[in-house]
C-alpha cells in the first residue's frame, strides 16, 4: 500500500509540475518571482502540514501511507488552483 500511494503521490506531482509550468510561462517577470516565492512556500507547508497530519502512526507502517495520502489530496487541490 505504500508503495502503491508514493506511486499516485509521484503521479500527482508531475502533474502539479506541469500545472505549474503552464501557469508560469503566461506571466510576467514580476508575477513569476511572485508565484515561484509562493509555491515554494506552498511547498514547504505540504510537507510539513502532512507530517504533522501523520505524526500520530509516526513509527508505524501505516505512516508512510498516511504522509503519501495526505500529499496528494493537498497537491491535487493546489493543481486546481493553480488552474484557476
Amino acid at each position: 500500500m505504500n508503495v502503491c500511494a508514493e506511486a499516485d503521490f509521484r503521479r500527482v506531482d508531475a502533474r502539479l509540475n506541469i500545472a505549474y509550468d503552464r501557469l508560469f510561462k503566461s506571466l510576467d517577470p514580476d508575477r513569476r518571482l511572485k508565484l515561484q516565492r509562493a509555491e515554494r512556500a506552498w511547498l514547504a507547508f505540504r510537507d510539513a502540514h502532512c507530517i504533522y497530519e501523520a505524526s500520530d502512526s509516526e513509527g508505524g507502517s501505516i505512516h508512510r501511507l498516511e504522509v503519501a495520502t495526505c500529499k496528494n489530496e493537498l497537491t491535487k487541490a493546489r493543481i486546481a488552483q493553480l488552474r484557476e
